[in-house]
């Protein structure tokens, strides 16, 4: 949706003499933060977003809410990434009512509209929350703002003429801009305006917010409006542009507003479209400008620290110019590059966002970032510690009450009296996920794994707080007998939850070793050797360094003629062979080099070239054909490479007695 709208050439252009102005130094590669957890992907059902854009979040537990623009619906995600609800029309089983669903119930697509709580196509965009539980939605195809509480019950909208019923009763302009005003009034979509609870022309971004004291702010083109938490209009603050406000943020400390234009459309770029601005709400006046590039999302942490989610440029006219998040200091010093993708054209970290949220209830003395990839390539990241405030006034942020997944479990190493057992063990934020291995000769299932390595509790996996698959410690098992086959499954468990118990598996022993009945050449009796009758073994013949030649003639194996012209003496002790490059400084290099391998008792197989010296003119390169007897030697191929015109080679292995 956003493809179409940019002037190419217009919007990129000025970026080149832009960025040399801001001042800030990105590094060479793209930044990389720790990733707590990655939720809310592509999807229709429950915990799915498509294409999520605001998020904001509770400041009594920490939870996430999240404007799922093609859904229809606000999603809702604790601090460690676990779905909770949605809610929107029709969202749980398709009636035509304002509706919450969970993961229990299942999630479905909301139905589009003008009526309470509901969103039209494209609608739900910028979301805000205050301390007395409220969630504030932009609902920008209905132009309006709507109030939930945290239940996900409607509670009021703003706009011009929402109140279908005060509109009929020509009441006047105040109470048509608010619904309701009375308890049986009607609601509907809003219109643009100018006026006061009214908004003018919005685009995609997030430009609601609510500072310190609860204010509720809501900015459109050229202006914010403040409201109290009611939904009354209280003051208008007037930018310095008339133009559109793409993203807005609250600093918390010092009840300063940051905005930014829109840089979403058909735009005359000019440098106030690449600044964030800051506003003092008191005297109306923009106090400081931050300089960033294409500045899409605002956020701002609890120290009023302030985050800038940086759009790259979409023509490579400055390396550094990929998309980012920059962090400034509350006094507008730039501080970090938080994260970053590894360069433009390589978005490995996120794509676009008109969503940027911090949260931290749920810390002690720090907090997390929250960013939504606002694409069809849709998730929701949280960048930052994992939460640690698990107790007092924070003891809804506990992790999910989940015991470990096992996902898969095998034998790393199998001997005849012997094994080392191994699993995937993801423990969902649980640091205490321990694990151990019941094993047995008879199956799992059927009361046979009554052993267990190690005793009960077990293992301590050692992976932190963290939700991702960890594999554990590989586990001995000892004093096994040989031929035999024995199951084993693994069992985990967390202060989550648990005992979880794995797949059943199983692994055979091998059998004992026999004695060899070859002591004087057992050392080479190893890999192919192993099988060799009368106690021989392979030796190499042929140097591994052939400078990229290869152990064929004529043609050979590269040309399908099947002629090898490798002879063996009756001893075993000499060898000829060919090779299709000349190597080993030969006197000559004709179409096939011919070498002479001979076995020194001290040394080993030596290697000399034996094709005669080049005379007189060059000979026709048409081979006749010659049958010579095959080698008693094997060819064994590997990917040995030397040499500026490397290859693949062969190795010449020859079949030596005892």
């Amino acid at each position: 949706m956003r493809g179409s709208a940019y002037a190419f050439l217009s919007r990129c252009l000025p970026i080149l003499a832009l960025v040399g102005m801001l001042g800030i130094t990105a590094t060479a590669a793209g930044a990389k933060q720790p990733i707590l957890w990655e939720s809310c992907h592509a999807g229709e059902a429950a915990g799915n977003c498509k294409i999520p854009r605001g998020i904001a979040t509770d400041p009594k537990n920490g939870h996430l809410f999240i404007a799922d623009q093609k859904n229809l619906r606000v999603n809702e995600f604790t601090a460690w990434g676990e779905f909770e609800k949605s809610w929107g029309w029709g969202v749980a089983d398709g009636s035509n009512e304002l509706q919450t669903c969970e993961s229990l119930s299942g999630c479905r697509v909301g139905i589009a509209g003008d009526g309470r709580g509901q969103f039209n196509f494209a609608g739900a965009q910028g979301v805000a929350t205050d301390s007395g539980g409220g969630i504030y939605v932009a609902d920008v195809t209905n132009h309006r703002v709507q109030k939930f509480n945290r239940d996900g019950d409607f509670i009021w909208m703003i706009g011009r003429n929402v109140n279908k019923t005060k509109v009929e009763a020509v009441a006047p302009q105040a109470d048509r801009n608010l619904c309701p005003v009375d308890p049986g009034d009607v609601c509907q979509a809003g219109s643009e305006g100018t006026g006061k609870s009214e908004f003018s022309s919005w685009t995609f971004g997030s430009f609601i917010a609510v500072g310190p004291e609860d204010a509720l702010f809501v900015a459109d083109k050229g202006r914010i409006q403040q409201f109290a938490v009611t939904g009354v209009f209280e003051t208008e603050i007037d930018l310095p542009k008339d133009e559109e406000v793409g993203a807005l943020a609250a600093d918390p400390v010092s009840g300063d507003l940051y905005f930014s234009y829109t840089n979403l459309s058909l735009l005359v770029l000019t440098e106030a479209n690449h600044d964030v601005f800051r506003l003092d709400v008191d005297s109306k006046a923009v106090v400081s400008t931050v300089e960033v590039a294409i500045p899409q999302a605002l956020a701002t942490g609890p120290d009023g620290s302030l985050f800038v989610f940086d759009e790259g440029s979409t023509v490579d006219l400055n390396a550094n110019h990929r998309s980012r998040i920059l962090k400034f200091s509350p006094a507008g010093v730039f501080e970090e590059e938080v994260v970053a993708n590894a360069s433009q054209a390589d978005q490995d970290e996120f794509e676009f966002t008109t969503g940027l949220a911090t949260g931290s209830v749920c810390f002690q003395g720090s907090y997390d970032l929250y960013l939504s990839n606002s694409t069809e390539n849709s998730f929701v990241k949280a960048y930052g510690p994992p939460p640690n405030n698990l107790t007092g006034k924070g003891e809804v942020c506990a992790p999910p009450e989940e015991g470990p997944t096992i996902i898969s479990q095998y034998a790393s190493a199998v001997g005849s009296d012997n094994a080392t057992l191994g699993a995937s063990i993801n423990p969902h934020f649980w640091a205490d996920t321990r694990y151990f291995v019941e094993y047995g000769t008879a199956k799992c299932s059927e009361g046979g794994c009554t052993t267990t390595v190690p005793a009960a509790p077990g293992q301590l996996l050692g992976a932190g707080i963290v939700n991702k698959p960890v594999t554990t410690a590989g586990i001995d098992l000892t004093g096994l007998s040989p031929g035999t086959t024995y199951y084993f499954r693994f069992v985990a468990a967390s202060g989550g939850g648990g005992p979880t118990v794995g797949d059943e598996g199983s692994f055979i022993t091998y059998n004992a070793p026999v004695a060899s009945a070859c002591p004087s050449n057992q050392g080479f009796r190893i890999g192919a050797s192993a099988s060799l009758a009368d106690c021989r073994a392979y030796e190499m013949v042929s140097p591994i360094d052939k400078e990229g030649g290869d152990i064929v003639g004529g043609g050979g194996e590269e040309t399908g003629s099947g002629l090898p012209l490798s002879q063996s003496s009756l001893s075993g002790y000499s060898f000829t062979y060919s090779s299709y490059r000349a190597f080993g400084d030969p006197s000559s290099s004709p179409w096939a080099s011919q070498y002479m391998a001979r076995r020194d008792s001290q040394r080993g197989w030596l290697n000399e070239p034996i094709s005669p010296p080049q005379e007189g003119a060059p000979l026709s390169t048409e081979i006749g054909a010659v049958l010579l007897p095959r080698s008693l030697g094997g060819v064994e191929r590997d990917d040995h490479r030397t040499g500026s015109g490397a290859r693949r080679s062969s190795r010449l292995l020859q079949p030596v007695s005892a």
